[in-house]
């Protein structure tokens, strides 16, 4: 495949037939989300602009601007009509998503802003900051900002909403995980999984179990009421980067450094499967909303998707010309989204060793070096501008249900 800098494209599984190209893309994309009904795609851009798309035609429906030279991360509400954008600038701007009209500027923090995410009914926005804060955001008129959540010493780089919206896990480079209460506005427990860094949290459908992967080579999962640690899953060589709970909660599945994805049981911590195919490391994992297919993301400049009963592979996405750092289903299932990001390599400098494996530390600050940390798997560890193409799904069948594995 051919591409231009910046280029992101919709690609035909079954034919390989480049359907949409999103145009114009000419800066790193940070940050890539479909809306619920998988209509649209929201972008995040190092040109400081938001985008918003039309999924089927790649047509551009708005472009918004703030004023700020970069935003970091973009969410939908679970409606899809608000969008919400964090921004290198110390605040998170809220949009209406239909029709462009500003609404809010959140501000307060000190640091750059990299995450935002919504509650599950919509009534809070959490942000995520360099300064070493998440904070909570009410749904009001005067958009009422709640006590700040401190405790994290350095970055806090992962937010997970409870489906119920009553909880937030926030995770840090300091290698903690706090559970917050939001009801009262205090922190329930503190978690510390003897990890250096966390990479990624996860809730279960249900809200008892909350996952987290580390740059230790291990996921853990902990009671989501006490922070009582449930399972401690080891098996990679490498950092995990990525971690998702099958739809039923029966299974999660992580991606790591070591270029395999594993499947585990979540009531015993028995290792199901190695997913293996990809010959680099890998950057992101994520379940069909059917809980019938997994896709992986890897630095192989391929995504692949799997059979999530027999683990056996369906297909392989090729046609990206640089890594991957992210991939996503739609809410229907029938397609993925892919982002890839081209490396700069003089901009990299010396990559940090962990004991299990090789992986950069993001910065600290956006002041200290080139490049943004990571979210799940919203993003590399290495900078350098993006692309993404959306794969359509519609001729990959699973071989077979889940059943009682979820």
């Amino acid at each position: 495949m051919a591409a231009k800098f910046g280029d992101a494209q919709v690609w035909d599984v079954g034919t390989g037939e480049s359907l949409v190209r999103l145009a114009g893309l000419t800066e790193t994309v940070m940050s890539i989300t479909f809306s619920p009904d998988g209509g649209r795609l929201a972008t995040a851009g190092g040109d400081g602009t938001v985008r918003v798309w039309d999924s089927d035609t790649g047509a551009e429906l708005l472009r918004l601007t703030d004023n700020t030279p970069e935003f970091l991360h973009v969410a939908f509400s679970s409606d899809g009509r608000l969008l919400a954008a964090a921004s290198r600038e110390k605040t998170a701007e809220v949009w209406d998503a239909r029709t462009g009209r500003k609404l809010f500027t959140l501000a307060g923090h000190t640091g750059g802003v990299w995450g935002v995410a919504f509650s599950s009914d919509d009534s809070c926005l959490a942000t995520a900051s360099y300064d070493g804060t998440a904070r909570i955001w009410c749904a009001s008129p005067r958009n009422e900002e709640l006590p700040i959540l401190s405790g994290h010493t350095d970055n806090v780089n992962a937010l997970a909403f409870h489906p119920d919206g009553s909880r937030l896990a926030s995770g840090g480079w300091d290698g903690a995980i706090r559970i917050w209460d939001l009801g009262r506005i205090e922190e329930v427990c503190t978690i510390s999984p003897e990890s250096e860094a966390i990479y990624g949290l996860a809730w279960s459908g249900d809200g008892t179990v909350l996952a987290s992967v580390s740059g230790e080579g291990t996921a853990g999962l902990w009671d989501g009421a006490t922070g009582r640690l449930l399972r401690s899953l080891r098996g990679h060589a490498g950092s995990v980067l990525s971690v998702a709970f099958s739809p039923n909660g029966a299974h999660v599945a992580t991606a790591s450094y070591d270029g395999t994805a594993a499947v585990w049981d979540v009531s015993s911590g028995e290792r199901l499967a190695a997913l293996e195919g990809h010959t680099a490391e890998l950057t992101g994992v994520a379940y069909s909303p059917d809980g019938m297919r997994l896709a992986t993301a890897g630095k192989d400049r391929t995504a692949r998707v799997w059979d999530a009963g027999s683990f056996a592979p369906l297909a392989t996405l090729t046609g990206h010309t640089e890594a991957l750092n992210a991939v996503a289903f739609t809410p229907s299932g029938d397609r993925v989204v892919t982002r890839e990001r081209r490396q700069h390599r003089q901009a990299l400098g010396c990559r940090g060793r962990t004991s299990r494996g090789l992986v950069r530390r993001p910065p600290r600050s956006p002041d200290r070096r080139r490049g943004q940390p990571g979210w799940h798997a919203d993003r590399d560890v290495e900078p350098g501008p993006d692309r993404e193409a959306v794969e359509d799904l519609g001729r990959i069948r699973a071989r077979q249900p889940l059943g009682a594995r979820g």
